[in-house]
């Protein structure tokens, strides 16, 4: 562990001997290029791991880990257009859980991370961008990690996608994505394969842990600010889930899951009445390959000087069948959370909940608090969120629709005061737990819990 923060202290120093600022190329030909680059260090820990082929059961296990990556990038400007390149190297130091201990482990790999070509303002109404490419969008509730399987190491997407602006306040993103399970474009021997696109892994028997699942997708996006006091966003989302393998450690075997393919209209409003009180209400409809499913959101902020209070609750449908025993072609009537499964509101959750971020089985009616504490440093912000946890309909085996109640605690803070002129170092704090209800089995008194300190530097 203490050479693992060395170097990472050592890799924060080098970052900070090679910043650059914008260069003319040739100003002739109005060329430029930019260099810039980022590194983060990031201590994790996590207790009493919910666990079994359900997810019902509270094992107790605990686990820590330090995590390290640094992604330096260049970008190329001629006229309209742009080549951004950038590269990652990220590797992990898991200090107490044998199990997982090689995953990730120093070196691992140094892999492209985004890789795009785009142009702007083309016959003065489109941009084009096609690549490599992060993209978050909307609520993130639909749209945030393309790369869900390799734990926030990146979030792209393989994408095409064209933005045709219908004035100064309209737009509408088309889209095509491909992300495959496997990243070909990386350089290193890594310990464990990283299954980007995996709910499940699909166990070692071939001399891989890949479980073959690709992701396929098209969409439409249309964000309308015409009306000022009501920017409203209309979306449809076609998705292509191929089908997959999930391993069986006990038995040894591999089962093949069908591929499932689905849409997803819906839309998102975020009213305002005036500099105090704001609103947000997103609902969408999914239909397709056996399964009608839906999601609502809706939310209600109220601003007073530097403190933000929001009262909220959203839902994602379930079905009694649990999802890692629905694979006999039946109606699915659990959400399936399309491009985000990401942390959403949380991190233990996210890990905890159904397998590998998908989102689905859940009310969480919750209250938010955010303060900016701008008086003490520009950067201070804390915030704090809680309430009840539910499943929308209680799965096979479940004693009750109760998770139990879930808080989260998180702290942005500038590294160094203003004064002392060191932009681009800043931390975070995060805790989160979650007391468990008569959902799970074996639970005990103890809660669930997660704790992470970031430390990121970029310029």
């Amino acid at each position: 562990m203490k050479r693992t923060l060395l170097m990472a202290m050592a890799a924060l120093a080098a970052g900070g001997a090679l910043a650059l600022d914008r260069v003319a190329v040739s100003t002739n030909a109005n060329a430029y290029v930019q260099v810039g680059f980022d590194t983060r260090g990031r201590f994790e820990t996590f207790d009493n791991m919910i666990g079994g082929r359900d997810h019902q059961n509270v094992g107790g296990k605990y686990w820590r880990q330090f995590r390290f990556r640094a992604r330096p990038w260049v970008r190329f400007d001629v006229d309209r257009f742009s080549l951004v390149t950038r590269m990652e190297w990220a590797w992990r130091d898991y200090s107490n859980y044998s199990g997982t201990h090689d995953k990730g482990s120093f070196p691992d790999e140094f892999f492209v991370d985004n890789l795009y070509l785009q142009a702007t303002n083309l016959f003065d109404f489109v941009d084009f961008r096609i690549g490599r490419q992060d993209f978050l969008h909307g609520s993130w509730r639909l749209f945030m990690d393309g790369t869900p399987g390799d734990g926030g190491r990146s979030i792209y997407f393989d994408m095409a996608r064209v933005t045709t602006h219908l004035s100064d306040k309209s737009l509408i993103d088309w889209g095509l994505i491909w992300n495959h399970y496997r990243n070909r474009l990386s350089i290193g021997n890594p310990n464990d394969d990283w299954d980007l696109t995996m709910y499940g892994s699909g166990g070692p028997l071939y001399g891989h842990e890949y479980s073959k699942m690709d992701e396929k997708g098209a969409f439409a996006y249309a964000q309308i600010g015409e009306i000022d006091w009501l920017p409203i966003d209309l979306y449809w989302i076609w998705k292509d889930e191929t089908r997959s393998y999930r391993y069986n450690a006990s038995t040894r075997t591999r089962t093949r899951y069908p591929g499932r393919t689905f849409n997803t209209i819906g839309t998102r409003l975020q009213p305002k009445f005036g500099d105090v009180f704001s609103g947000e209400f997103e609902g969408a409809l999914q239909f397709g390959d056996d399964i009608l499913a839906g999601m609502v959101y809706g939310g209600a902020t109220a601003k007073t000087g530097d403190l933000k209070s929001t009262l909220a609750c959203l839902y994602y449908s379930g079905d009694r069948r649990n999802y890692y025993l629905n694979d006999n072609g039946k109606t699915d009537h659990a959400w399936n959370p399309v491009f985000g499964r990401s942390p959403q509101f949380s991190e233990y959750f996210c890990i905890n909940g159904y397998d590998n971020a998908r989102w689905s089985n859940i009310v969480y009616p919750h209250v938010k608090f955010e303060i900016d504490l701008k008086a003490i440093a520009e950067g201070n912000i804390i915030s704090w969120q809680t309430g009840p946890m539910f499943c929308a309909v209680k799965d096979e085996g479940a004693p009750s629709h109760n998770y139990g109640w879930f808080q989260a605690i998180a702290y942005d803070f500038p590294i160094f005061p203003k004064f002392l002129k060191i932009p681009g170092l800043k931390g975070r704090l995060m805790y989160e737990t979650l007391a468990f209800g008569d959902y799970y089995r074996h639970h005990g008194s103890s809660p669930g819990s997660f704790f992470r300190i970031d430390v990121v530097y970029s310029f």
